[in-house]
């Protein structure tokens, strides 16, 4: 049996708890609970950010041999570790009232959180780690909003999934492996398409037709950067 638990994290934040939480379980079942304070979670969650930031060469740039970064990728892990232990002790609460069945699909909504910051750290958190029970199958997905029309996740009619893959420039490195991994999904049932490489300047229209489609997966290959909260992709030496 297959359940499908969406949560909705109705006000609060990380430092006074959260004090509606409405819980749906296969939209026939609704009631409401809260969550604890828990103000180690966004401690935890910049630590591991900026040790996972310090370990990531700048575009282009890469490490100078004689840079010392003091950062060190079992530093970074520990920190992980932590927040994903610190997330699921948070969420007993939660987990101790959702029913055990063998696949559960999770999403966690988080339209009505009007912190800016606590629903960015929100957005970002491990919940893919988040463990219902043992032997126990959990998808996590998050959703920003609740669209009038949205899909039914557990249609069990089988469908390809859509990846669109998008190789940026590449000076100093070799993307080739990335996309022949993509290639290879088609064996497994996926219909990876490309965003067109061309050596003429990109201008934003080029990607108006193909962005428009529904892509389930989007995966990218190249040089980028973050700037300002900002992801910047570069491609053919050009930023978007």
């Amino acid at each position: 049996m297959e359940n499908k638990i969406t949560i909705y994290l109705n006000s609060g934040n990380f430092s006074e708890g959260f004090n509606s939480v409405t819980i749906q379980l296969n939209q026939n079942q609704k009631f409401t609970t809260t969550l604890p304070a828990a103000p180690k979670i966004p401690h935890l969650y910049k630590n591991w950010q900026q040790q996972y930031t310090s370990l990531t060469p700048t575009a282009r740039a890469g490490f100078r041999k004689s840079q010392i970064t003091n950062i060190s990728s079992s530093e970074c892990f520990h920190y992980y570790q932590a927040l994903c232990q610190q997330l699921n002790l948070w969420f007993s609460p939660i987990k101790n009232l959702l029913p055990k069945t063998e696949k559960t699909l999770l999403i966690i909504n988080t339209q009505n959180i009007s912190d800016n910051q606590t629903r960015e750290i929100l957005h970002k958190l491990p919940w893919g780690k988040i463990h219902l029970s043992e032997n126990l199958i959990v998808e996590t997905i998050l959703s920003f909003s609740e669209g009038k029309n949205s899909p039914n996740i557990l249609s069990e009619i089988p469908r390809k999934v859509r990846i669109l893959g998008i190789l940026g420039d590449n000076t100093g490195i070799n993307i080739s492996q990335d996309k022949d991994l993509i290639q290879k999904l088609r064996r497994r049932g996926a219909m990876p398409k490309f965003l067109p490489q061309s050596n003429q300047p990109l201008k934003r229209t080029d990607f108006a037709q193909i962005w428009d489609e529904a892509w389930d997966i989007i995966i990218f290959s190249g040089h980028s950067k973050t700037q300002q909260k900002t992801g910047i992709i570069h491609l053919k030496s050009q930023e978007f």
